[in-house]
């Protein structure tokens, strides 16, 4: 809760220092549908179902008695980014972002590889690939032999992909994930039999709190 309330504080002053704002003149935007950043009363019932009154009430709990609190740094309010588990540590903002904040740099979260979920795979035919790629990255070229699309990825030292060349061009690896719908920037790829198959670590951007690392520890 305290949290989420500095990440919002910290957008806002962000869209002010900058005089940008989201549409309709937000300082920035959600996506309750998608369970991005916020999430509606009628979104919950759905998740919930019978539980929703007893976890709701939980839930209000928890956020009320630190309603006054926030992260700061340097007196302002802190962009306080999480997410759900680390590969293992955790990325630096810049490596996502390509922002530098001297509080969100790489450090080790290793009960995260206690998570049942912490390793995931997706399989994907060659055409599936070329076409969720297409729809959201310019300039790719798939002409190739597909197994070879994925031989160059440039990694942080932590083993996040961030930079996946196709041929003469290249994309972030942030972007590969939303189209492909990746759970991590931190995987590795295998070709066979006309398909891919793509073994992810951890869950996330993997900037700030991990999740599962709080709860462990």
């Amino acid at each position: 809760a305290v949290a989420a309330h500095s990440y919002a504080l910290a957008r806002k002053a962000l869209a002010q220092q900058t005089q940008t704002s989201a549409p309709m003149g937000a300082y920035f935007s959600a996506n309750p549908s998608s369970r991005l950043g916020y999430v509606t009363d009628d979104v919950m019932k759905q998740m919930w179902g019978d539980a929703y009154a007893e976890n709701r009430a939980r839930l209000v709990g928890l956020v009320q008695p630190v309603l006054s609190e926030v992260l700061t740094y340097d007196g302002q309010p802190a962009l306080a980014c999480y997410h759900a588990i680390s590969n293992g540590a955790t990325q630096a903002s810049e490596a996502v972002w390509g922002t530098a904040l001297p509080y969100l740099v790489s450090v080790e979260s290793l009960f995260d590889l206690s998570s049942p979920e912490y390793e995931q795979s997706l399989s994907l035919s060659s055409l599936e690939v070329s076409q969720l790629l297409s729809q959201t990255i310019m300039g790719l070229d798939f002409s190739g032999d597909p197994s070879g699309w994925f031989a160059q990825m440039d990694r942080t030292p932590q083993g996040y992909v961030t930079k996946v060349h196709f041929g003469q061009a290249s994309c972030n690896a942030a972007d590969v994930r939303t189209a492909l719908g990746l759970r991590s920037t931190c995987f590795t790829v295998r070709y066979e039999s006309g398909a891919f198959c793509f073994t992810t670590k951890g869950y996330g951007h993997g900037v700030g709190l991990s999740q599962w690392g709080a709860k462990a520890l």
